[in-house]
């Protein structure tokens, strides 16, 4: 993948610090956060609470829509109800469905980053965690491999994973 390319996936966020709002708020997606800094890309989301008969409930941002992740509890919102919200978008890989997921949606890839957490020894010697406050970004054009063992950083172990700075396609 590389900058300007289009990219189908499923955005999935956790309902954390999720407070009511009045309806003529405008919906939509905001950067609130920049990506390149140790606290990474937060987005302010306010959506309206929808329900689709397959998927359950999900949140309608105008033209983003959003899944609850699975690690989230049942949603404590009503249908019609317009909130806000802050979380870092997780994209997973879109799969076909039938009928189609309403939550897939395809995006325009501005900028791509790969932000890179240190890994520490667990109690286990042969198992690791992620140290998040250690937290540095590297701005690519392409990604050539979606593993990323060797940093440029050249200070030890880390975990990477890539952030995307898009725009839907209407």
């Amino acid at each position: 993948m590389a900058v300007g390319d289009t990219w189908n996936t499923r955005l999935e966020v956790s309902l954390n610090g999720v407070e009511e709002v009045a309806p003529p708020t405008d919906l939509g997606l905001y950067l609130v956060g920049d990506p390149l800094t140790p606290s990474g890309p937060l987005y302010e989301i306010v959506g309206c609470v929808r329900e689709d008969e397959t998927i359950g409930k999900y949140v309608d941002a105008d033209q983003v829509v959003v899944a609850p992740a699975s690690s989230s509890p049942d949603w404590p919102l009503h249908l019609g109800q317009i909130i806000r919200f802050q979380s870092e978008l997780l994209g997973s890989e879109c799969l076909h469905s039938e009928p189609p997921d309403p939550l897939i949606r395809s995006w325009t890839v501005h900028r791509l980053f790969v932000r890179y957490t240190r890994l520490v020894p667990d109690l286990d010697p042969k198992s690791w965690v992620t140290e998040r406050s250690d937290v540095l970004f590297s701005e690519i054009d392409q990604i050539q491999t979606w593993t990323d063992e060797d940093n440029p950083f050249g200070d030890g172990r880390r975990l990477a994973d890539y952030v995307l700075e898009i725009d839907p396609i209407v």
